[in-house]
């Protein structure tokens, strides 16, 4: 076990400095996305709103989708700074930033050495889908933190069998942010631990220490137990849980190597250390680090190569061990035990090329100027990168990631960094805040869109149902109080209102409802609304 006195402070400090500016800035610059932020916002602010910390809902209905730890700090962090996206997103970033310096403490626990837990520190900082989704509303940064100390306290727990009460505490954990996820994750802590010391699961010390830090998070799903009954067990163990394992539920299908595709793709430039590092992996497999690696990644990716349901964000945990095994192939690299392959060299050169002609077309073509800079950003590191190769000089290594850094702090202070919001059909602020200006709260209110959005539900503050433009004609005529509908801006002309009255547009939508409908009071809602 390394003694605390063995850790460079001055590592440990400067890594969370570094997480916390690029998990932190520009938190706020783009909306929440629908699903996955809009799900946890929802119950977030019904918590807030009702004081139901136990039970949560979702707009008044039981939620058994997820358990609510981060629901519940969600909802605390609007209790001291409002309902707003910053406060949305800042606790969740905030844990998940904690992951970066987590991973030098499980570094220098199997490693036992100090250079191998920075580089690898350094690497899981600078992945992006890390930064990236840790930085959302969603459950899958708090589960990496998770997943890091669990596996901190699982290093301890190979020399200190009471140390086991911080394995079945973050278990618990785990289990109280994504349900059943804890289950691969404790295997891979159990099967290191069966590898490395066997003899500690006949100790009394070790199964009493597990089992009580877990009681605390047991405890909430026996009460959900007690108070849903089987429908718990059915909605979040077999809906929500086991179902996937067999049918698509909220993701798409695809074939088993989809996730090795997908770190191919989103990992770089680690991806092309990670194959070498494996390799080294299992060369030093009596070694802790090596056995922590090959277990976890080879275990939590044939579990989720085998699962039907395919979601991008299901390979986060294997990042930590991604990270360690690069981090030793850095480490060889770094002490010269080994030699970079002198095609890397055409390689970083035809990727300068790339990020050069990019920063041409969005900063010169586009008119893109924050991705400009941050193009400059990556030019600037993979041309430098490419020159150190060259002259066979392991600076390559500080230099690509410093520039990697960088250029995600730059990357994420723009608002392109939740891509996925530019798919989307419609910009929600702007409807949101139609609805609540002009929608008195006792009218229904219905979207023209095949499915609804929760973002606009959480920004109106109200449920905001989806139909077709032909459904939505025959709730007008059918309703005994007509309905407020929100129709796309061609559709006006093509639905039959009659006697409707038009209540204003957005770039998408129109909003329209009965005529002569007193206007709102003033009067502050019974739940506070989110700020726009």
């Amino acid at each position: 076990m390394v003694a605390p006195s063995s850790v460079s402070w001055r590592w440990l400090l400067g890594l969370t400095g570094l997480a916390l500016v690029v998990w932190l800035v520009g938190l706020d610059n783009v909306p929440l996305r629908d699903v996955d932020e809009g799900q946890v916002v929802l119950v977030s602010r019904d918590i807030f709103c009702t004081g139901n910390w136990l039970f949560p809902t979702r707009m008044g209905e039981p939620y058994l989708n997820k358990p609510p730890l981060v629901h519940w700090l969600t909802a605390l962090s609007y209790h001291f700074g409002g309902i707003t996206d910053w406060q949305s997103r800042f606790p969740a970033a905030l844990i998940s930033a904690l992951a970066v310096p987590g991973m030098y403490l499980l570094g220098r626990q199997v490693f036992g050495k100090e250079i191998p837990a920075r580089w690898s520190a350094l690497v899981f900082l600078t992945l992006m889908p890390v930064v990236r989704h840790g930085r959302l509303v969603m459950l899958d940064g708090t589960v990496l933190t998770g997943l890091v100390f669990l596996l901190i306290a699982t290093a301890h727990t190979r020399h200190q069998p009471r140390w086991s009460w911080g394995m079945g505490f973050m278990l618990g954990i785990l289990a109280l942010t994504k349900g059943l996820i804890a289950v691969p994750l404790g295997l891979i802590a159990l099967a290191f631990l069966a590898w490395e010391q066997p003899r500690i699961f006949q100790k009394l010390a070790f199964w009493v220490g597990l089992l009580l830090g877990m009681v605390p998070s047991l405890s909430w799903f026996v009460a959900q137990i007690f108070h849903y009954g089987q429908t718990f067990f059915q909605g979040h163990l077999l809906d929500q849980s086991l179902a996937r394992t067999w049918e698509v539920v909220g993701g798409e299908p695809g074939l088993p190597w989809y996730y090795l595709e997908h770190l191919l793709v989103h990992s770089w430039p680690w991806f092309l250390f990670w194959p070498g590092g494996l390799l080294f992996a299992w060369r030093k497999r009596q070694e802790a680090w090596a056995k922590l690696s090959l277990l976890g990644t080879g275990i939590f990716l044939a579990i989720i190569s085998l699962m039907t349901t395919k979601i991008p964000w299901y390979v986060m945990p294997v990042y930590p061990f991604f990270a360690l095994t690069v981090g030793a192939k850095l480490t060889q690299i770094w002490q010269n035990k080994t030699d970079s392959p002198h095609w890397w060299v055409y390689l970083f050169g035809f990727l300068t090329l790339g990020a050069t002609g990019a920063g041409i077309y969005y900063g010169l073509i586009l008119g893109q100027f924050d991705l400009l800079g941050v193009l400059l950003i990556l030019g600037i590191t993979l041309g430098g990168t490419t020159v150190y190769l060259w002259q066979k000089k392991r600076q390559f290594l500080v230099m690509l990631t410093g520039g990697f850094y960088l250029a995600l702090v730059a990357f994420m202070a723009t608002p392109h960094w939740n891509w996925e919001l530019n798919n989307s059909e419609f910009v929600v602020k702007p409807v949101a805040a139609l609805i609540r200006q002009f929608v008195p709260p006792e009218y229904e209110v219905y979207l023209s869109r095949h499915h609804s959005r929760r973002t606009l539900d959480f920004y109106s503050g109200r449920r905001v149902e989806a139909h077709g433009k032909e459904k939505l004609a025959t709730l007008w005529q059918e309703r005994p109080v007509r309905p407020f509908l929100l129709l796309k801006n061609p559709e006006l002309d093509q639905v039959n209102l009659p006697k409707h009255q038009v209540y204003g547009q957005t770039e998408r939508y129109t909003l329209v409802g009965p005529p002569l409908v007193p206007q709102p009071t003033g009067k502050e809602p019974a739940c506070p609304l989110p700020k726009l």
